[in-house]
């Protein structure tokens, strides 16, 4: 029992340490900690207009929320993957920015998928269930007053790797259904290929418990990294992208560098970083989480109005 006692005390040492240093300007659980999952947007949560179960499953059934626009004006139709290195992680990641752009006339959808430590699945069973949360979206949409022709992509870290996999990969591309407008892609993970950028969600010195669950790419996609990088599959039809990251994030680097190969394909792509900020760049200050999200809305303003 004095063993069990001991850890315990460590992670619970290790997790104010993280709160301390990491989480002071923003409200963060413990199962947000323990999860490897760090939240990235702050402001309200309001809980969704509807929550569905679009797919069922051998372990569960997965839900999707909805987000239905509280503006008259007429906006996009977003789909937002929560991130957690494909092991762990919850939607409501992404309540507050569903919240604010709801607010702006946007329609949003935040899925679940399996994930590897609670589901036991391997890659690309994660990707399989971002495909069928898709085809659910485009086929009812409507019914909540979104347009699934001004479809959004979006995701944060492994969040991003999936949305930006369901408009690259070979597989992928041949699905029937509407080409999504663009992709938002927040602290992504865009290079699987890329074993120096190991899958951790701050540098060493960045808390205990984001070293101790963080995965190297490897150990996710089991041989198969390359064959799955977004970075490796980009090609002149894919939609335009807004990248963001915090500039001392490890995975900074390869999201400039999947922009600027973007633009070598012919396709827009606008890469910002946050200065003296990390994997949860939005929990850095309030200026950099509203910067996050005027960045978000004059994209989607401009998507809508060429589109």
């Amino acid at each position: 029992m004095r063993r069990v006692f001991l850890l315990v005390g460590i992670l619970l040492t290790g997790a104010v340490a993280l709160v301390a240093i990491e989480f002071a300007t923003g409200p963060v659980t413990l199962a947000d900690l323990w999860s490897g999952a760090m939240i990235h947007y702050q402001g309200p949560r309001h809980p969704p207009t509807k929550t569905l179960v679009y797919k069922e499953t051998p372990t569960r059934p997965l839900r999707i929320h909805v987000f239905e626009a509280t503006s008259e004006v007429p906006g996009a139709t977003l789909v937002l993957i929560h991130g957690g290195g494909f092991h762990s992680g919850w939607p409501d990641e992404f309540f507050p920015l569903a919240t604010a752009l709801a607010g702006l006339g946007h329609t949003v959808f935040v899925p679940e998928y399996r994930l590897q430590r609670v589901d036991a699945v391997a890659y690309p069973e994660e990707l399989e269930d971002c495909r069928d949360a898709l085809a659910w979206v485009e086929g009812e949409a409507a019914s909540f007053g979104g347009d699934p022709a001004k479809l959004v992509l979006g995701g944060s870290s492994a969040g991003a790797h999936l949305a930006a996999a369901l408009v690259t990969l070979p597989s992928e591309r041949v699905r029937n259904g509407p080409r999504p407008m663009g992709l938002i892609l927040t602290a992504p993970y865009l290079d699987s290929a890329d074993h120096s950028a190991r899958f951790e969600l701050e540098p060493p010195s960045g808390g205990v418990l984001s070293r101790m669950f963080s995965s190297p790419p490897r150990d996710v996609f089991e041989g198969r990294s390359a064959e799955l990088s977004p970075r490796a599959h980009l090609h002149p039809d894919m939609p335009p992208a807004l990248v963001l990251a915090g500039k001392e994030d490890r995975l900074w680097p390869s999201g400039r560098q999947f922009c600027e190969a973007m633009w070598k394909q012919g396709v827009s792509c606008v890469a910002r970083a946050f200065p003296e900020a990390g994997h949860a760049f939005a929990l850095k200050g309030q200026e950099h989480h509203d910067a996050a999200i005027r960045a978000i809305r004059t994209t989607l303003s401009r998507w809508l109005a060429s589109g």
